[in-house]
């Protein structure tokens, strides 16, 4: 639980090409800043990188639209009382694709199959992107709608042999968050 000083960020602690999370869903990149650093009227304009709500309607385009990339503004009191965390810019893409992964829901056929995979990690083997899982010709389905999902890519062998599958970062990250239900059954 978050203690009185660590529910938001010093106003001071934001800078330009700082990417802020929310320690729910949303991440937050601050791409300007108009006014001087730590002043209350000072106006921040950030990128929107992860948002409980990734879409919206749209009057003027009489369509629902994507957040996710788009820029708003606000002061930078309210984007300090917002944030929770820095996020060092090495564990973006694994913030992100942590977020991605826990939205997700596989269909029990894939579930079941990601749950094979994770069957061949261990302690000594993480679990993370780039690394290479074969699979029998029966489970090709299941591997190309894992691959459409962009958990995986595949490779497939010779008609009727299987193939291999390499996760993605998004694949590696469903993987760590559902360990646990696919841990084997005693």
């Amino acid at each position: 639980m978050l203690t009185e000083t660590e529910k938001t960020m010093k106003a001071s602690s934001i800078e330009i090409g700082g990417i802020y999370h929310d320690s729910k869903l949303g991440v937050r990149e601050v791409v300007a800043m108009e006014g001087a650093p730590g002043c209350s009227d000072t106006r921040i304009t950030y990128r929107i990188l992860a948002a409980k709500s990734e879409q919206e309607y749209s009057h003027a385009e009489k369509a629902m639209v994507s957040l996710i990339g788009s820029t708003s503004k606000c002061d930078l009191a309210s984007l300090a009382a917002w944030a929770k965390v820095k996020v060092p810019h090495g564990e973006k893409d694994v913030l992100l694709a942590s977020l991605a992964a826990a939205k997700l829901r596989l269909p029990p056929g894939e579930a079941a199959f990601m749950a094979s995979v994770a069957r061949e990690f261990d302690d000594e083997f993480p679990i993370k992107a780039g690394t290479s899982v074969s699979f029998n010709f029966n489970e090709t389905r299941q591997a190309r709608g894992i691959e459409k999902k962009g958990l995986a890519t595949v490779a497939m062998a010779r008609p009727g042999a299987g193939g291999e599958i390499t996760l993605t970062e998004l694949g590696a990250a469903w993987l760590r968050a559902n360990r646990a239900a696919a841990a084997p059954t005693s």
